[in-house]
Parts: C-alpha cells; sequence; structure tokens
C-alpha cells in the first residue's frame, strides 16, 4: 500500500498497516507525517538501544535521501 500523507487516513487504519506491514519506506516527511511515521522506524542510538528516528531527520531529508524498514530492522537510504 501506498499513500502520500499517512496523516490522511483514519488513525485505526494507520496502526492496522503498520501492525501488518513489513517494509516500510519514507522520504522527506511533513512535520505531522513524520511524527507518526517516526515510530515504526527504529534505528540502534548511541548506546545500542534501538529508538525512532527523530522527526526533525524526516522533515530535513534532501531529494533522493529517506529512511526505510526492511523486515526488522530501519536504514538510512541515499540514491
Amino acid at each position: 500500500m501506498f499513500t502520500q500523507h499517512p496523516n490522511q487516513l483514519p488513525k485505526g487504519l494507520q496502526k492496522e498497516i503498520f501492525g501488518n506491514v513489513s517494509s516500510v519506506v519514507a522520504l522527506n516527511l511533513s512535520a505531522s507525517d513524520a511524527a507518526s511515521v517516526r515510530r515504526e522506524l527504529l534505528v540502534p542510538g548511541p548506546d545500542g538501544v534501538a529508538k525512532p528516528v527523530p522527526a526533525e531527520q524526516f522533515i530535513s531529508l534532501p531529494v533522493g535521501e529517506g529512511f526505510a524498514r526492511l523486515g526488522s530492522g530501519a536504514c538510512a537510504l541515499r540514491v
């Protein structure tokens, strides 16, 4: 499933989608969309504990860069 603006979907539907997909790709997002999607993309913090990608990183991504969850882990993307 693809949507350009996740926050246009009802919260219940968002939770069902994120609960049932193993892959998520996110490029530059608005602040409200970043707040929703960031919880789905966990990256290791400096202490090794998995934490959500900061919303600010989604908002400031340049063209060709993003974050993805492919299976169980998140990674940064650059094209």
